[in-house]
C-alpha cells in the first residue's frame, strides 16, 4: 500500500518522501536530479533515476555515476518494493546502512567505486532474493561476515579493491547451485581457499589476487567443470600445478610457491588462452606439448 501526504498543497506519497528525505544526507547533488526531484511533482515514478511497476511501486533506483557526494541515509530502508539500487561511481562515504536489510525484495546492489567504509553490515543476510552484491572499490575494513553467504540466491559477489581481511569464510560452499562470479582481489585476506569453493558448481571466475593467502587450492576446485578463469597472483599460495580440468582460458598464478613442473598436458581441452606462471618455485623446463596449445596467445 502507497500511503500519501499533503506536501505544499501537492499529494506527495511516501515514495516521494523518503526520495526527498535521502536528498537531505547528500551535499552535492547534480542538477539532472535537483530539477527532477520536488516535493511539487506528486509523481515520484517520473522522477530521474527512478523506475516504477503497473502499480506504482518504486522497484529501481538507478543513480550510477553521477557525482553525488554524501551518506547514503537510513531511510533507503523504507523503499519496501525495491529491486534494483545502483548506486555505482559516486562519492559516497559513511557506513552502508543496515536499513538495506529491509528492502527484501532486492536483486541487485551495486554501491561499487564510492568511498563507503566501515564493516559489511551482518543484517545483508535478509536480502533472501540478492542475485548481485557490488561492493567494490570502496574504503570497506574487517572480515566479511559469515553470514553473508547464507544468501542462497547470491550469482555474483564482487568485493575487490577494499580493505578487507581475515578468512574466505569457509561457508562459501553454501552457494552450490548459484554463485557464478566471485572477486575479492586486491584485499587483505589471509588464511587459505576453503576447500568448500568446490561445492560452487556454477563457479565460472575466481579472482583472489593480491590479498596474503597461503597453502594450496584444493584439487575440489580445479574440478569445477564451469570454471573458465582462475586468478590468484600475488599470494604465498603453493603446492605443485593440478591441472585436472579442461575449460579453463585463463590461469593466473604469478608471484606465489608453486612447485613441481608446469603440467605436461596444458592444452587437453583447447581452450587455454593466456597462461602466466611466472615468478614460483617452478623446476623442469616447459613441456614439448605446449606446441599444441593452438589457442594460446599469452604465456609467462
Amino acid at each position: 500500500m502507497i500511503i500519501s501526504f499533503l506536501h505544499g498543497g501537492f499529494t506527495l506519497n511516501s515514495y516521494g518522501l523518503t526520495l526527498l528525505s535521502l536528498l537531505t544526507h547528500w551535499t552535492f547533488v547534480p542538477p539532472l536530479i535537483n530539477s527532477s526531484w520536488k516535493a511539487s511533482d506528486s509523481d515520484p515514478c517520473s522522477w530521474f533515476g527512478v523506475q516504477c511497476d503497473r502499480k506504482q511501486n518504486l522497484i529501481s533506483l538507478n543513480l550510477n555515476s553521477h557525482e553525488i557526494f554524501g551518506q547514503l541515509g537510513p531511510e533507503i530502508g523504507n523503499l519496501y518494493h525495491l529491486e534494483n539500487l545502483l548506486l555505482f561511481g559516486n562519492n559516497f562515504s559513511g557506513k552502508v546502512p543496515s536499513e538495506l536489510s529491509n528492502c527484501s525484495l532486492l536483486e541487485k546492489l551495486d554501491l561499487s567505486e564510492n568511498r563507503f567504509n566501515g564493516k559489511i553490515p551482518h543484517s545483508l543476510k535478509r536480502l533472501r532474493n540478492l542475485k548481485s552484491m557490488r561492493l567494490s572499490s570502496n574504503l570497506l575494513t574487517g572480515e566479511i561476515p559469515d553470514s553473508l553467504f547464507e544468501i542462497p540466491s547470491l550469482e555474483e559477489v564482487s568485493l575487490h579493491n577494499n580493505l578487507l581481511s581475515g578468512n574466505i569464510p569457509t561457508n562459501i560452499g553454501n552457494l552450490t547451485h548459484l554463485l557464478r562470479l566471485y572477486y575479492l582481489y586486491g584485499n587483505m585476506f589471509s588464511g587459505t581457499i576453503p576447500s568448500s569453493l568446490g561445492n560452487c558448481s556454477k563457479l565460472e571466475d575466481l579472482e583472489l589476487s593480491f590479498n596474503r593467502l597461503r597453502g594450496k587450492i584444493q584439487a575440489s576446485i580445479w574440478r569445477i567443470s564451469s570454471l573458465v578463469h582462475i586468478l590468484v597472483h600475488h599470494n604465498s599460495l603453493s603446492g605443485e600445478l593440478p591441472f585436472e580440468m579442461t575449460n579453463l582460458s585463463e590461469v593466473g598464478r604469478m608471484n606465489n610457491k608453486f612447485n613441481g613442473n608446469i603440467p605436461p598436458n596444458l592444452c587437453f581441452g583447447k581452450h587455454l588462452l593466456d597462461l602466466n606462471v611466472g615468478i614460483n618455485q617452478l623446476q623442469g623446463g616447459i613441456p614439448s606439448d605446449i606446441g599444441r596449445c593452438e589457442t594460446l596467445i599469452v604465456f609467462q
